[in-house]
């Protein structure tokens, strides 16, 4: 009787380990997916500058070159440090960027309103273009039409290095679709007709960004700060920053 007893409690045992088994370990902290929204919030998350960005780079380095502040003194040499921070956030947020994107070609592909994802959309093409043209200042040449793109093909794990003057047009065109398509109206919840009163009519902030890059002089400062702290192998084969 006592085994007999003894083998129910292990049956009911085992059955009960192998309830919602999977729902029990699932880790809270460490999710396998997430919303759109969430994604998009990352991005935004992704424009507050790093401290080691700020420390080494900034202070030791951009500081001098531009002469937009005094450098007391040569303290901090570390400047491969503040480079891996601006090459690391830059392009793990470029990843994020590049599955919204896909995120929105589902949508309309399931019958969505191109409509409804026109102000989200250009917010993510303003972001985009304020974070590359950061990095592109900073490096010159970087990857980035195939870049951020490994998961779609394994052609892009290794992406090859865009040129400058490439990257910067489509920046700027992608600058002009979100002025011609943003609704800046807060009461809105699509775009509408350009006709919209009232705060519609102010200038956005992405056309003074637009403006201001279009017609800054052409190389004021950036083959300084490039040449100042860090050059880039530029052969196809590699996409790892060498700092100097």
């Amino acid at each position: 009787m006592k085994k007999l007893a003894l083998l129910f409690a292990l049956v009911f045992a085992g059955a009960g380990c192998e309830k919602d088994f999977d729902t029990i370990n699932e880790n809270p902290y460490s999710p396998t997916t997430t919303s759109m929204e969430a994604l998009f919030n990352g991005v935004v998350e992704s424009l507050q500058l790093g401290w080691n960005e700020q420390f080494y780079v900034h202070n030791e380095k951009l500081y001098e070159a531009t002469q937009q502040a005094a450098l007391t003194s040569r303290a901090w040499l570390n400047t491969a440090i503040g480079i891996d921070e601006i090459w690391n956030n830059y392009y793990a947020t470029l990843k994020n960027i590049r599955e919204i994107e896909r995120r929105f070609a589902a949508f309309e592909a399931a019958g969505g309103s191109p409509e409804e994802l026109k102000n989200v959309r250009a917010m993510l093409k303003i972001i985009t273009a304020y974070k590359t043209f950061r990095v592109t200042d900073l490096f010159g040449d970087i990857p980035f039409f195939d870049a951020g793109r490994g998961i779609e093909d394994l052609q892009y794990l290794r992406p090859k290095y865009d040129s400058q003057e490439a990257i910067y047009k489509a920046l700027l065109d992608d600058l002009k679709w979100a002025a011609d398509n943003i609704e800046i109206d807060p009461s809105a919840t699509a775009p509408s007709s350009r006709s919209t009163p009232g705060p519609s009519k102010a200038s956005p902030p992405h056309a003074s960004l637009r403006s201001s890059i279009q017609n800054s002089p052409a190389g004021t400062n950036r083959e300084r700060l490039r040449n100042t702290f860090s050059r880039f192998d530029s052969s196809t084969s590699s996409s790892t920053p060498v700092s100097n």
